[in-house]
């Protein structure tokens, strides 16, 4: 009678084939919930530090070539960046260029104008 009873026992200790079924399906639908909003927060948060980037770049070069006495050129500009920026200024790789007292980012701008639907011309949209 002794061993009938610890096998009776022993069956109840761990968790049944139905929950841990259960626990899984409910972690994948967290993890199918969570992973897009983590993966929109990261490219949000890229697109932010680009373009708070180009503000500062953009204010900082004026600021240079206002003290120097020197106007815009392209060589110049890319002489500013290699001179003042050590570290990649998108982080998604994009390429700033001056245009018109305004700084565009190659990737960024572009994704602007592709969600926008406007189109980017000189570095503003119309």
């Amino acid at each position: 009678m002794g061993k009938w009873h610890s096998l009776s026992h022993n069956k109840q200790d761990g968790f049944t084939l139905v929950e841990l079924l259960a626990v899984i399906v409910i972690l994948s639908i967290i993890v199918v919930i969570a992973v897009p909003s983590i993966g929109n927060l990261v490219e949000q948060s890229q697109i932010d530090v680009c373009e708070a980037n180009q503000q500062q770049v953009a204010r900082l070069y004026q600021e240079h070539m206002a003290l120097k006495g020197i106007t815009h050129s392209e060589s110049l500009f890319n002489q500013f960046l290699t001179e003042y920026y050590q570290q990649p200024l998108c982080p998604t790789d994009g390429i700033y260029t001056y245009i018109t007292d305004d700084v565009a980012c190659s990737v960024h701008d572009q994704q602007e104008s592709d969600n926008g639907g406007g189109s980017l011309v000189v570095g503003y949209f119309i």
